[in-house]
């Protein structure tokens, strides 16, 4: 995000790990030479990892409100963790 952020306004919207993957979802005011910075980031400071960016257009936030939003059913999943560590009451 540090680095995103030093060439545009950046938000970043969350996150989703599965199937062996860490996608981070980060919304941009500006995407161009993006692509190409993130590519040389990835490449300069973690050789021989294999890494992908992909930039969409999406100034609806659709993949947010779709995809990464919570729905019913993953805030009771969460609310049900937080309550058996005791950081909320249940």
């Amino acid at each position: 995000m540090a680095f995103v952020s030093k060439m545009t306004i950046a938000i970043h919207a969350g996150s989703f790990t599965g199937g062996g993957e860490r996608l981070e979802y980060v919304y941009v005011s500006d995407s161009i030479g993006l692509r190409l910075a993130m590519k040389t980031f990835y490449e300069e400071r973690f050789p021989g990892r294999s890494h992908y960016v992909n930039v969409r257009n999406d100034p609806e936030w659709a993949g947010y409100l779709t995809f990464l939003y919570p729905n019913a059913a993953t805030i009771a999943h969460y609310r049900k963790d937080l309550a058996r560590i005791g950081v909320i009451d249940p």
